[in-house]
């Protein structure tokens, strides 16, 4: 898609999710006879995921090195210049870790445009609010609409986000706890 998006020139743009509809997906391409688009396992998704990520951040940081060979009128890369814009939408520490080391590691500047983060409302407050406290440009996504529409997308969300429901959940219920404690300890 980035490839064609390069040819027609038109600017791509995406939102990168790890899993949308992996039931039903692997149902439909059953019943349609085409192969499967679900990966075999977790890990294989994740690798994916960050490889889609890492080859983004790949094609920024191309385009960012000819603006600095270029140097026409001392252009830096943003938003109405960049070839592409994504969001890295995802609950895995490790993705954003990975992600956030590439960024530095390729000098894109967080003020571009051309890269965000997103998690759920209420699912890794803890990435969330490291991001936003770092600087990254993240947003906070907010299912609403009809009960019938909404419950259905956030029993998906929690199925795919199982592993986010694991031991880390113990974990970013100590971090709040101790942020309540200090807090108190300060009133005192």
């Amino acid at each position: 898609d980035y490839e064609f998006s390069q040819r027609y020139e038109f600017i791509f743009a995406a939102k990168l999710v790890r899993g949308a509809y992996m039931v039903s997906e692997s149902l439909m391409a059953k019943k349609l006879g085409y192969p499967d688009p679900i990966h075999d396992s977790i890990k294989d998704t994740h690798k994916s995921y960050n490889n889609a990520v890492e080859f983004l951040l790949s094609k920024l940081y191309e385009y960012k090195k000819k603006l600095e060979v270029k140097n026409d009128n001392n252009q830096v890369l943003n938003i109405r210049n960049s070839p592409l814009a994504f969001m890295i939408a995802s609950h895995n520490q490790e993705t954003i870790i990975k992600a956030s080391e590439k960024i530095e590691q390729f000098g894109i500047d967080l003020n571009s445009g051309a890269i965000y983060f997103a998690q759920l409302y209420g699912m890794c407050d803890q990435i969330t609010y490291t991001l936003a406290n770092l600087d990254y440009p993240v947003y906070k996504y907010l299912a609403y609409g009809k009960v019938n529409e909404v419950i259905p997308f956030l029993i998906r969300r929690a199925q795919e986000n199982s592993s986010v429901l694991d031991g880390r959940t113990i974990v970013e219920q100590r971090m709040l706890w101790n942020e309540i404690m200090n807090r108190w300890k300060f009133y005192k």
